[in-house]
């Protein structure tokens, strides 16, 4: 058994802006990580209509159990994007692409090593792809929401105290929680009950190896998604590249 602890290396400046391009070739370098952004309200219409035929009986019945009309667009827009894009990551047909029942940490079944993870946030569906795990986490910023009584539960008391000194302390609040998500995401443990245990806060912080089940240093980079979305995303730290697309509805 390995008993070397592992350390999380975590960096974000919210105060540059996040440069989204707007077009890759599908390929997708072993040293890379890709995290893409589609704007819901702008690529629902386009994608329905067009490829529609690629969801398969079950995912419809799944959009059918939505109650609000945005949730049934949230899912279809995001199962949409993600089989065009791990169809063209892994140059399988769309239709063909499926999907485990697993909530924790959804994997493709299909013999190939992509890997991706999946969050949504207000107006954005955020995707991420690579050859190795990752996790992504976005948040949209509530300014009327009492961040404050989530405090004492969910964050240390270093972290308390950082979110409350900062000038934008709501902001800091849902950046620290993406950090939080992410790293929950990376490792698929789901519902955790000691959150204040997950490092959050730039630096690098050793892992506490008893609650969380990582055995490799990672790292985790926080951007900006939109002037009111925060996000974060945790991979392993070995030299990886991030590169950031956004989606455009010709790209397919």
């Amino acid at each position: 058994m390995n008993d070397n602890p592992a350390y999380i290396d975590i960096e974000g400046n919210l105060n540059s802006t996040t440069m989204w391009e707007t077009y890759t070739d599908g390929s997708l370098a072993t040293s890379e990580v890709h995290i893409w952004k589609v704007d819901i309200a702008n690529s629902f219409n386009y994608l329905f209509r067009k490829y529609r035929s690629i969801l398969n009986e079950q995912e419809y019945q799944k959009a059918k159990t939505y109650f609000k009309e945005q949730n049934v667009r949230y899912f279809l827009t995001g199962r949409i994007a993600l089989k065009l894009l791990c169809s063209k990551y892994s140059g399988m047909p769309a239709y063909t692409i499926r999907f485990s029942a697993d909530i924790n940490k959804p994997r493709l079944l299909t013999p190939v090593t992509l890997k991706y993870n999946l969050s949504y946030s207000g107006n954005h569906i955020l995707i991420s792809f690579g050859n190795c795990e990752t996790g992504i986490d976005a948040e949209h910023i509530n300014s009327r929401f009492d961040y404050e009584a989530m405090l004492p539960i969910c964050f240390s008391e270093e972290e308390r105290n950082h979110i409350k000194s900062n000038s934008k302390s709501c902001e800091d609040f849902y950046l620290q929680w993406t950090r939080k998500e992410a790293i929950l995401k990376f490792t698929g443990q789901g519902l955790f009950s000691d959150l204040a245990c997950i490092p959050s806060l730039n630096g690098t912080h050793r892992l506490d190896r008893e609650n969380l089940k990582v055995k490799e240093n990672i790292k985790l980079v926080s951007f900006h998604v939109s002037d009111k979305e925060v996000g974060s995303i945790v991979y392993p730290d070995n030299g990886t590249d991030l590169k950031y697309y956004e989606w455009a509805n010709e790209f397919y």
